[in-house]
C-alpha cells in the first residue's frame, strides 16, 4: 500500500482537513506521479489579461 496525505470533509457540515490514508498498490495500468512543487500564479500576472 502507498501512504498518501490529502484534505477531506468527514461529513458534510465539516471543513477540509488534513487526512492520511493509504491506496492500493500500483497495477500495470497505473501511473504515479510523484509531485514535487504545487504554487499558484497571482491573479494580476499577464496571462490573466487579455
Amino acid at each position: 500500500m502507498i501512504q498518501s496525505k490529502g484534505y477531506a470533509a468527514q461529513n458534510a457540515a465539516s471543513n477540509l482537513a488534513p487526512w492520511e490514508f493509504q491506496r492500493r498498490d500500483l497495477t500495470q495500468n497505473d501511473v504515479l506521479i510523484d509531485i514535487l512543487y504545487c504554487g499558484g500564479m497571482p491573479l494580476g500576472s499577464s496571462l490573466y489579461k487579455k
